[in-house]
Order: structure tokens, then C-alpha cells, then sequence
């Protein structure tokens, strides 16, 4: 993690990042799992690009599946995002009942990364 001198300072985080293979949904188009993943990783990499664009630099993601955080560690595995990304993190959702109005509530629970492999235990 990097430190910094100048005190506070705004950073883009996006926390709500879904996968290729998502448990639910999976809305990710390709020909096979391989090049949906191709796919997202590109579209990750065009958006952010090499981080100095300011509109466009984010600095944290969350990646995002439903009660695992089997896709998030693919990611990690992968080493495919910007360099420019200086955290991921594990963001586990999860669906409550009853529904309100009509519309599932949900539920993020985001987890310090260097307790991944415990989750799973």
C-alpha cells in the first residue's frame, strides 16, 4: 500500500465491479468464458488506461460476486488490471427477504484483502 505525504486526497474507487461467470446474472458477452474475461479485462484496461487521465483514474475496485469471492481471486490469479489500480478488494454480495417493493435488497460486504484466503475456510 502506498503512503502519502500531502494528507487527504479525493480517489475514485468503484466497489461494485461484477465478473464474467457472476453467480447471478452474468450478462458478459463472448463466444466462450475465455473471451468474456478477454473482454472485460480490455474494457477495464481502454476505461482506466495508464491512470493519468483524472476523470478516469480509479484507484480501488471492489469485485463483486454473490456470496463467494471465487471470481475476485481469478482477478488477483490474473494480474490483468491497470497498474494504475492500487487495491482490489473482495466485495461479497448478498439478497435479503422479504423484497421491498417488488425489488431485492442487497447487501455488500466488503472485506480487507488479506484475509481472502480465510473467507473461504
Amino acid at each position: 500500500m502506498e503512503h502519502y505525504n500531502r494528507g487527504s486526497e479525493w480517489r475514485r474507487w468503484d466497489l461494485h465491479i461484477h465478473t464474467p461467470e457472476t453467480q447471478k446474472n452474468d450478462q458478459y458477452q463472448g463466444e466462450t468464458v475465455e473471451k468474456k474475461w478477454d473482454k472485460y479485462y480490455k474494457d477495464i484496461n481502454d476505461y482506466i488506461g495508464d491512470g493519468t487521465d483524472p476523470l478516469k483514474n480509479i484507484a480501488v475496485l471492489g469485485i463483486t460476486d454473490y456470496m463467494s469471492i471465487k471470481n475476485y481471486k481469478k482477478v488477483i490469479k490474473d494480474d490483468r488490471l491497470p497498474k494504475s489500480v492500487k487495491m482490489v478488494i473482495p466485495n461479497v454480495e448478498m439478497r435479503i427477504a422479504p423484497i421491498a417493493k417488488n425489488s431485492p435488497i442487497n447487501i455488500h460486504c466488503l472485506f480487507n484483502p488479506c484475509i481472502a484466503d480465510q473467507l473461504e475456510s
